[in-house]
């Protein structure tokens, strides 16, 4: 069945969240308001969206875990993705800040 949220990781998705809020805030970017839903594995995923972009970010459930990302920009007449992974929350906040921005 589905695992029940780690604390680390709800500690670790908020130190992120507020990570993004100063960058945004700091370089006047506009961000959607992200949807943030638990998953079954224990790790938690913030979704930015706009009708032409959205990120999808994935919070895993343990703190030296890295943070899973999925870039999509839906402007085209193809949608394109990008997807990948980083270690630093101060990477993944300038990823979704500047494309938003």
């Amino acid at each position: 069945g589905p695992q029940p949220i780690a604390w680390r990781a709800v500690v670790r998705a908020l130190t992120l969240f507020v990570t993004i809020v100063g960058r945004a805030e700091k370089l006047q970017a506009n961000l959607p308001i992200p949807s943030v839903s638990p998953l079954s594995d224990g790790s938690i995923e913030f979704e930015f969206e706009t009708v032409f972009k959205e990120v999808m970010i994935l919070v895993p459930e343990t703190p030296e875990g890295a943070l899973g990302y999925l870039v999509v920009d839906k402007s085209g007449i193809q949608e394109q993705q990008h997807e990948g992974e980083q270690s630093s929350d101060q990477a993944v906040a300038g990823l979704v800040v500047e494309w938003f921005k």
